[in-house]
């Protein structure tokens, strides 16, 4: 008799989640879960993938799956160089992404609207949303996660090893050496620069230096000169195209600056927007050991 009994529970149970399996697939293909609860539904490995971020566009040519990238947006890696674009950061042309039939949309909660996520969730697409990449460990992270997604896991893991290992070695360079006053100039109409909350802070640590203003609250917060000068930074790195594109330009903005420690001492860096701007595993070891041997005087102003 209990087993007959048992049977039946079995029936029930093994029907009812077939049922629920039938409902979660349904409401994946429609896109529910990412409507209303911030959750993609990845069934199996995306063929057809848009990135809505440059630094995502130049992880997914790392992992070697360029082939599955349909759409990026007009500010993108050269490796991407030939693929559909669908807008930028803010402004997306939806009725492009929905041309391209993509599986997997990938976008990010600092650079891309809610709004634009939410609309593109809402017509059913499938939306990854990734988000804190303020230090090395985030951007580590962001980069496996998407490595699974795009079932790339191993070369994500391999790169990750490898990077790990070089950021430990540059590291090392710092220690036991005085810590060096870094000032980041992001934008000279208004000033802008980096706070600690960013991966340039934390990029800026593990080469040794201290971001004079790494204690403000804004991730990239306006400044001017006064309090430049107040904070007397021995290194200035100028990220070019943010209103300043060559040495020369950089140099004569904060040669008039008498008792600056970094004009006395000539190091005024400017430094590759694409190093910077686009933090992958890759670039950001390739940026910290430009920045380390800025920071401890081994580099030469360009």
């Amino acid at each position: 008799m209990w087993l007959t009994q048992a049977q039946a529970l079995c029936e029930i149970f093994i029907v009812g989640w077939d049922r629920w399996i039938k409902i979660i697939v349904r409401a994946c293909a429609a896109g529910l879960f990412g409507l209303f609860f911030n959750v993609s539904c990845l069934l199996a490995t995306p063929s057809r993938v848009v990135s809505l971020v440059p630094s995502f566009t130049r992880e997914i040519c790392e992992l070697g799956a360029l082939d599955i990238l349909v759409g990026v947006t007009s500010f993108r890696p050269e490796c991407a160089a030939k693929k559909q674009v669908v807008g930028n950061l803010t402004e997306i042309n939806v009725e492009q992404v929905i041309a391209l039939e993509p599986d997997l949309v990938i976008a990010s909660k600092d650079s891309n609207p809610k709004k634009l996520v939410l609309k593109l969730k809402s017509l059913g697409m499938n939306v990854v949303v990734f988000g804190d990449q303020q230090d090395f460990n985030g951007i580590v992270d962001t980069f496996l996660r998407l490595g699974r997604i795009l079932g790339r896991e191993r070369r994500a893991r391999k790169i990750v090893a490898r990077v790990r290992q070089e950021v430990k070695t540059i590291s090392l360079r710092a220690q036991g050496k005085k810590h060096i006053r870094v000032f980041w100039q992001l934008g000279s109409s208004p000033l802008v620069t980096a706070s600690n909350r960013t991966f340039i802070g934390n990029l800026t640590r593990i080469a040794g230096g201290v971001n004079i203003f790494g204690d403000l609250q804004d991730r990239y917060p306006r400044v001017n000169r006064e309090e430049v000068i107040m904070r007397d930074p021995d290194v200035i790195i100028v990220v070019k195209n943010m209103g300043c594109s060559t040495r020369d330009t950089c140099a004569n903005e904060w040669a008039h600056v008498d008792g600056l420690s970094a004009v006395i001492g000539g190091r005024i860096y400017t430094l590759d927007p694409d190093i910077v701007c686009q933090p992958t595993p890759l670039r950001f070891v390739k940026a910290l050991d430009v920045v380390s041997r800025m920071i401890q005087g081994e580099a030469h102003g360009e």
